[in-house]
């Protein structure tokens, strides 16, 4: 405690020439976090080099993400295809319903309490499956329909609840996931028990403190916003981390397999990069979806709408979050915390996913590590058109 009490009242030049070093220092350590060279394995194809490049060096620990259309790039941790748990599910959940939707078993205005009759009570009885699926349904703090707040993990438990119920066979989405799209497509995409695949889960682990300060120095504002309002107490995002807390301390709690036996579709799934990736491309590119139903998909229903959750204004439609690429184009699909993000490019038939087992501070659209290799992707698509 002595140095550093010294310095600060000491008369010298000292007392501005240590802090000077100590910052210079402090920033050549942060800077080295990113000149990590680690090995990646997988393909890519000659044309997109320079995504390949990118990849290298934003990328630290246990990553896997690849880029999908006549290219692909990939880093596989070991031998075999690890499996890394989608905090971006959600579109996942929104594809499954969208099926349902596209096959005339229900509709985006139904009420939900046609199918779940016992939901409908407590003021909620006019929530509609679109409300759920955009994050419209809270109650008592909003107005049913009138307000939007992200549900970190309570979105799940209810749309899965919403769609056995409507499903003519009962099953969950994972179940329906299994059975109507993973398993005819062989898609490596798994969602509550898959107790033969745990081998492969690649272990979720936080993000050392200088990694943190890095990302938080990339958009300061914009992750100091969304931070103050995530942890305002009282407000959503501290009611679902004291709900969550039921069992465990923090997000790498999923690591427990315990808790991913469940089918929870804003959390729960399981999966390769590229099977996530070619998921939505079948969704959006009339495989599994109609092109007069993907027509419906093509821009947010919900643009512009201030998220008391996340205390910024969002881009949102049927289950999926919305955002402009950099050419200019809408991209459907959804994020997750740690950094994760799934999107697909409708214009552009171009879909990327982006899943990490590094947890990161930075979400959305604040993912500096995704949003490098992004510009890059497009800055390489942009020169073969």
């Amino acid at each position: 405690m002595f140095f550093p009490v010294a310095y600060l009242f000491d008369s010298s030049p000292l007392h501005i020439i240590i802090p000077i070093v100590t910052a210079i220092l402090f920033y050549v350590k942060l800077m080295q976090t990113s000149k990590q060279n680690p090995k990646i394995h997988g393909n890519c194809d000659p044309e997109y080099e320079s995504v390949q490049d990118a990849f290298k060096f934003v990328h630290f620990i246990n990553k896997s993400g690849e880029f999908s259309k006549s290219g692909e790039i990939a880093t596989k941790a070991g031998k075999r295809k690890a499996l890394l748990l989608q905090y971006s599910t959600s579109s996942v959940g929104a594809i499954c319903v969208a099926m349902l939707v596209d096959k005339g078993i229900c509709k985006y205005d139904d009420r939900v309490e046609k199918y779940w009759p016992s939901y409908g009570k407590n003021g909620k009885e006019d929530t509609t499956i679109e409300m759920v699926l955009e994050h419209r349904d809270e109650k008592p703090n909003c107005l049913i329909g009138k307000h939007t707040g992200y549900h970190t993990l309570t979105y799940g438990w209810i749309l899965d609840s919403i769609f056995q119920s409507v499903d003519p066979n009962k099953r969950t989405i994972g179940e329906y996931l299994k059975e109507e799209i993973a398993g005819k497509y062989k898609l490596d995409i798994h969602m509550g028990k898959c107790e033969k695949e745990e081998y492969r889960f690649a272990r979720l682990a936080n993000p050392s403190i200088l990694l943190k300060i890095r990302e938080i120095l990339s958009y300061p504002k914009n992750l100091i916003k969304i931070g103050s309002a995530a942890l305002r107490p009282g407000g959503n995002f501290d009611r679902a981390i004291k709900n969550m807390r039921n069992f465990g301390v923090e997000f790498t709690s999923f690591n427990n397999p315990d808790l991913r036996i469940h089918s929870q579709p804003a959390v729960n799934a399981i999966s390769t990069a590229r099977a996530l990736a070619d998921l939505h491309m079948k969704a959006f590119d009339g495989t599994l979806l109609s092109d007069k139903f993907v027509e419906t998909l093509k821009e947010p229903s919900h643009p512009n709408k201030f998220d008391r959750t996340l205390g910024e204004r969002q881009d949102k439609g049927k289950g999926f979050f919305y955002t402009k690429s950099p050419l200019d184009t809408w991209q459907i699909g959804h994020f997750g915390v740690g950094g994760q993000i799934v999107r697909y490019d409708f214009e552009n038939q171009l879909s990327i996913v982006y899943l990490c087992n590094g947890m990161k501070i930075g979400v959305h659209k604040y993912v500096e590590t995704y949003n490098r290799l992004e510009r890059r992707i497009y800055e390489n698509f942009k020169l073969k058109q």
